[in-house]
């Protein structure tokens, strides 16, 4: 049997731009000859939708393009990834729970049909439901109990969807007992580093032990902080790798289960994370139709990070860069950013702070202060309404440029350096946003400069400031806030891997005491197992203490 692979970039509630790519996708089948074509998990509606399906329109347009999309199965099948609405039997004189944590009038599930010959033949309800990190499906759907078993010309096929094939003994299992002859997951799987291996060793694993033919079809593309990474994989009864989507671009090839050829594959991590970033700048200003990134340049690595990022995403036409110097500013930081620019043709604005910082400075005089801190923060903050103001001079949009070490420890001003639309490297430590800058450089001419590179962190908000002034060593810093925050490492733990205790108490301090800077961060593009945006739940207000 010959099956297509259309691994689809969609957009949550675009129901016609949606439909119009599987439309598409089902013509391309028909011409290579497929029996099947199969689309990722809710590729008809969009993932993540959230609350949106709380309204009739929603399930309205939903009803009707599945229709739409059953007229097109003449001839071909088609699994398509949906929502399905029932609505909830009406309970006289009696609050019902379940109707809030359902919406009320309808139960939804998230689901697969199957269609073939303008008629829905099976549709199965996804069983396990996610709801950690950044998911909550639990708030959304209700688990099927259907098998996902359905015959189609002379094969036992069975279908399941997303985190039904992360579990030991979830329907995978079940249909691979039953003896089935091919077992189709489709995906919305979001990425994070390691997880494209993660998936391919734990399937093929699966596959081994039921002997069974394996297609696992994953969405791409960006929606808000998720980035879906694709690598559609399909896989022998043996569990060797037959075919392998494309990561972080819309593919479609046709498969036959008697395909024989194996694919080789290794995932180079800064390779991936690249790709994921461009995915998700590229994804945030196109499916938000807005015209141009703007980014404040400091001549630091981050900024310059994030302005090559956005510049590759985008085209360098729609990226413009703001310099905005004070009296602290140094030369060198005029000279690498000059050189920055020449490298990357972008468009450079040069807006001084120093006479508005004397202005405010003089106007706020009266105000008793005990550190500099409020002079260092005000700098930022009219860096931060600079930004915005050539945001909305140039249709555009301001990208954050703050790192996670930044971000944990609150080494970032509130309403300065957090401005921003989304934040694209808020999930990469200090040691990760070089080794990318060096890996972009390998491939892309030297265009970030080696004096970016390796400079010593500075705020430049005060004379000779230095990061490591007011921070541990990022040497240190960069693996303690991942044993704390990836690992969820305890202090004892963390001593016995050779930390300072002093240093844990420090960090744990400053994590907790900016929280509620974390929490009102743009959109953080999620890179990590562990989200440091939606995912990461954590109480402003708490007095749990951390050293035990």
């Amino acid at each position: 049997m010959r099956f297509a692979i259309a691994q689809i970039n969609t957009i949550p509630s675009d129901f016609e731009g949606n439909f119009e790519k599987i439309r598409r996708a089902i013509e391309s089948a028909r011409e290579n000859k497929a029996d099947i074509v199969i689309f990722p998990e809710l590729s008809l509606c969009g993932y993540l939708n959230l609350d949106t399906i709380y309204t009739e329109e929603f399930i309205a347009e939903n009803n009707s393009y599945l229709k739409m999309v059953e007229r097109l199965s003449d001839g071909i099948g088609i699994i398509i990834g949906h929502i399905t609405a029932r609505k909830n039997p009406i309970r006289s004189n009696r609050y019902d729970i379940s109707s809030l944590r359902f919406g009320g009038r309808y139960s939804y599930y998230n689901s697969a049909s199957f269609c073939f010959n303008r008629k829905t033949l099976y549709t199965y309800h996804k069983q396990k439901l996610p709801s950690f990190d950044v998911f909550n499906e639990e708030r959304y759907f209700k688990s099927g109990i259907r098998d996902g078993i359905f015959r189609f010309r002379g094969l036992k096929i069975g279908i399941n969807i997303c985190e039904d094939i992360w579990y030991a003994d979830g329907p995978y299992e079940r249909q691979g007992e039953r003896q089935v002859d091919v077992i189709v997951n489709i995906s919305a799987s979001p990425f994070y580093a390691g997880k494209p291996e993660i998936r391919l060793s734990m399937i093929s694993k699966k596959v081994k032990k039921y002997r069974v033919f394996t297609i696992y079809v994953n969405a791409i593309g960006g929606q808000d902080e998720l980035i879906y990474d694709g690598n559609s994989m399909v896989f022998n009864r043996d569990g060797h790798l037959l075919r392998l989507g494309r990561s972080f671009e819309e593919d479609f090839f046709v498969v036959d289960t008697s395909e024989t050829n194996k694919t080789r594959v290794s995932f180079n991590r800064d390779e991936m994370l690249f790709k994921g970033i461009i995915c998700g700048i590229r994804d945030y200003f196109e499916k938000n139709r807005i015209e141009n990134a703007i980014i404040g340049l400091s001549g630091g690595v981050d900024s310059a990070l994030v302005s090559t990022l956005a510049s590759i995403a985008l085209g360098k036409e729609r990226v413009i860069n703001v310099f905005m110097p004070s009296q602290f500013t140094s030369e060198e930081s005029r000279r690498l950013v000059e050189d920055f620019i020449k490298r990357q043709g972008t468009r450079l604005i040069d807006i001084p702070i120093t006479r508005a910082f004397s202005i405010l400075k003089e106007e706020l005089k009266d105000i008793p202060v005990s550190s500099t801190l409020p002079y260092e923060n005000i700098q930022s903050r009219i860096r931060g309404g600079i930004l915005m103001f050539v945001a909305n001079s140039h249709k555009g949009a301001v990208i954050a440029t703050g790192n996670k070490n930044e971000i944990a420890l609150g080494y970032n001003t509130l309403y300065g350096d957090t401005v921003g639309a989304i934040a694209p490297i808020g999930d990469l430590y200090k040691d990760e946003v070089i080794s990318l800058c060096k890996y972009i450089n390998r491939n892309f001419r030297d265009i970030i400069p080696e004096g970016i590179i390796n400079r010593v962190p500075t705020a430049e908000l005060r004379e000779n400031q230095k990061d490591e002034d007011d921070l541990p060593p990022y040497s240190v810093t960069n693996r303690l806030l991942y044993e704390m925050i990836e690992n969820n490492r305890s202090d004892r733990e963390l001593i016995k891997l050779g930390f300072d205790e002093e240093i844990i108490s420090r960090v744990h301090s400053a994590i907790k005491r900016s929280e509620f800077k974390r929490r009102q961060m743009p959109p953080i593009i999620k890179l990590k197992q562990k989200s440091f945006g939606m995912g990461r739940r954590i109480p402003i207000t708490s007095y749990f203490r951390y050293m035990r």
